[in-house]
């Protein structure tokens, strides 16, 4: 695979997709961002994802405190 290049013909980091959220709420506190690759440290791998999905508990905890 040959790496990316920017305009200078640097050599950039790959770019992800991820969901980011900042607070508890609902799905409209959630933001698609693009970011640089993550570079796996020793003894570290990186695992490409290509589906997920999410727990109801965690649905529960996002919303925030239970009444």
């Amino acid at each position: 695979m040959r790496p990316l290049l920017t305009t200078s013909g640097q050599a950039a980091r790959p770019m992800m997709c991820a969901v980011e959220y900042g607070g508890y709420g609902g799905p409209q506190g959630l933001e698609i961002r693009v970011v640089a690759r993550p570079q796996p440290g020793a003894g570290e791998l990186l695992v490409r994802v290509h589906g997920t999905s999410v727990n109801p508990v965690d649905v529960s905890i996002r919303s925030g405190p239970v009444a």
